[in-house]
């Protein structure tokens, strides 16, 4: 959070590399997407980026239909045709439009799923599924206590800087270490889930396969190898040992193998830590469809804020509750820094810029205005257009007036391009 406020205000060109989507929210303004072997620019931040690529997905896949429904009716016309001496040479004029349209390819799948897998609970712990009675943690010295009772099917994410006692506590709940006071105990048909860091650091030499029939003896190597396709561990993957596997790779694996028995309670600490942004989309997916208790540590606020309707804060040297989402806890806390602010706000508008702007400003804020005119102006046309084509059947039947438009957007684009880019750099001073 620190960084993002030093980001906000700083005023020069950056370029970021990052799996945090809401740390690309609030700071980003341009994306660079590199995919299949190619590298796409989207305006605006990491939520408009990921709303643009479904809209050029959907369009793709339209405009993919709507070839392949002309190529056969092209056909079909060709095949009437061809053989009467007086429609031949219209036979001829239909196959030289179906070269013309190529070949139709389907678009690369938007699907964001890398592993596919819905398990849920065999069976439901009673109510209280977790109850934490004045739990002291720690290990020398006590970390923190906490009192709660997590209730059937809640979903609780646990947040906090480093060091401050976190994975203690999750370790603390799972009787790995001993409380140092308080208890921490289960419902009744209770069967916990839990995956530590530690699950990413195995430097076995067995295969994938090997060690997931060691877990679960009794299924055959069919089933063994459906269970593990589920979570994207395919093909020659199978045979790779655990010590070659991906940071991500192991997380499937231990993750395979957690809800292969159909717990009703996981307890998670720091799951999305080796993971891209496409696999933590999954897992929340995942995890917002489970109907069992969930406890999870992570410092992925954009995960927490998907999956987690209640909050165990670790700040300031205490630990806060929270009933509610992550976005919740963060507009609360904006709040109350700006009413510890309010007693300032006399002082800073003293220090603020006179009315008047220098000559410079006046010139940016002009050029601004006259480009934000320009770009309006390009946008409009470009929806237009697209309308136009997506919405006009005597267009989206006809593969030539498509890509008439087509040509006549990529060009409205090009006349767009420079003009945004001059605009975010006059933005930025």
């Amino acid at each position: 959070e620190w960084l993002e406020n030093y980001l906000c205000a700083y005023k020069k060109s950056c370029v970021i590399v990052s799996h945090d989507r809401m740390f690309l929210d609030k700071i980003v303004n341009v994306v660079y997407e590199i995919e299949y072997g190619e590298t796409k620019r989207y305006s605006g931040n990491y939520t408009s980026f990921m709303a643009q690529k479904q809209q050029a997905y959907d369009k793709a896949l339209k405009d993919s239909i709507m070839r392949k429904k002309e190529i056969d009716r092209l056909t079909a016309l060709v095949e009437k045709f061809r053989y009467k001496a007086n429609k031949a040479a219209m036979a001829q004029a239909k196959l030289k439009q179906i070269e013309r349209i190529g070949e139709v390819g389907t678009p690369s799948n938007f699907d964001t799923a890398t592993f596919r897998s819905n398990f849920q609970p065999e069976r439901e712990t009673v109510e209280k599924a977790v109850v934490i009675d004045k739990l002291v943690f720690g290990y020398d010295k006590p970390l923190g206590e906490v009192d709660t009772i997590v209730k059937r099917g809640q979903k609780v994410g646990i947040i906090g800087q480093n060091g401050t006692g976190k994975s203690t506590l999750v370790k603390t709940i799972v009787h790995k270490l001993k409380p140092l006071g308080g208890s921490a105990t289960f419902g009744l048909h209770a069967q916990v889930g839990y995956f530590d860091q530690t699950s990413t650091q195995s430097f076995s030499t067995l295969t994938v396969l090997e060690d997931f029939q060691n877990e679960f003896p009794m299924l055959s190597n069919t089933e063994a190898r459906s269970a593990l396709g589920a979570f994207m561990l395919t093909g020659d993957d199978v045979f790779k040992r655990i010590c070659d596997l991906s940071g991500g790779e192991k997380v499937r694996l231990a993750l395979c193998k957690i809800l292969r028995k159909k717990p009703n309670i996981l307890i998670l600490d720091e799951p999305t830590n080796h993971m891209d942004i496409i696999g933590k989309e999954t897992l929340e997916r995942l995890l917002s469809n489970y109907t069992g208790t969930v406890i999870t540590v992570s410092h992925d606020r954009y995960f927490i804020n998907r999956v987690c309707d209640r909050l165990i804060v670790f700040t300031d040297g205490k630990i806060e509750l929270f009933d509610g989402k992550y976005s919740d806890y963060e507009s609360r806390k904006t709040t109350s820094e700006s009413d510890d602010n309010q007693g300032k706000s006399v002082e800073v508008k003293k220090k603020e810029k006179p009315v008047s702007q220098s000559k410079e400003e006046a010139r940016r804020a002009h050029r601004m205005s006259f480009l934000e005119e320009k770009m309006n102006a390009l946008n409009e046309q470009i929806s237009s257009l697209q309308d136009v084509m997506h919405n006009d059947e005597s267009v989206y039947t006809d593969y030539v007036k498509i890509a008439e438009i087509e040509s006549q957007i990529a060009a409205l684009k090009e006349k767009l391009a420079p003009m945004e880019e001059e605009w975010l750099e006059l933005s930025e001073k």
